[in-house]
């Protein structure tokens, strides 16, 4: 008779774990462009992270065991092999930063699915926000609009 518990009505099915890949089709399907535009955001700012990490030499090739020269002269000869062209291996062996940037976007690469994990977590806080900022702009005009559309009455009435 006087139980806390919810009532049947107000229980609900145990939810299914989703698995990752789900949960990011889920998220694809539920948030589109803003899902898009967060993760290549987050890619954009992950690979000048990485660019400028290597750059600056905050970390470089041989954090990872790797020389310098020996990595870009590696990705110069794998990017030969795949394309079956010498001319843009050649520029990149030329121009020392044009390597600096293909180091640090094949580095990139290995922090896709934690890329990923972090759009999946961060889209839904930012649609909250992004639907709270518009819902807000939307009651504002929607005043403004009845106190232009109230002034001119009460003008006409003169």
């Amino acid at each position: 008779m006087f139980s806390t518990g919810p009532t049947p009505d107000q229980v609900k099915e145990p939810e299914q774990q989703l698995t990752f890949k789900e949960k990011a089709k889920n998220m694809w399907k539920n948030y589109g462009r803003l899902a898009i535009v967060t993760y290549i955001g987050v890619y954009g700012s992950t690979l000048g992270m990485m660019y400028f990490a290597l750059d600056n030499g905050v970390f470089n090739a041989a954090t990872f065991g790797f020389d310098h020269a020996a990595a870009i002269a590696k990705f110069c000869d794998i990017v030969e092999t795949m394309t079956g062209t010498t001319t843009l291996p050649a520029y990149i062996k030329e121009h020392p930063s044009v390597g600096t940037f293909a180091v640090g976007w094949f580095l990139t690469k290995f922090t896709e699915p934690l890329r990923l994990a972090t759009t999946i977590v961060i889209v839904p806080p930012i649609a909250r926000y992004w639907n709270k900022l518009t819902a807000t702009k939307a009651a504002e005009a929607v005043v403004a609009a009845e106190k232009e559309a109230a002034e001119k009455i009460h003008k006409d009435q003169k």
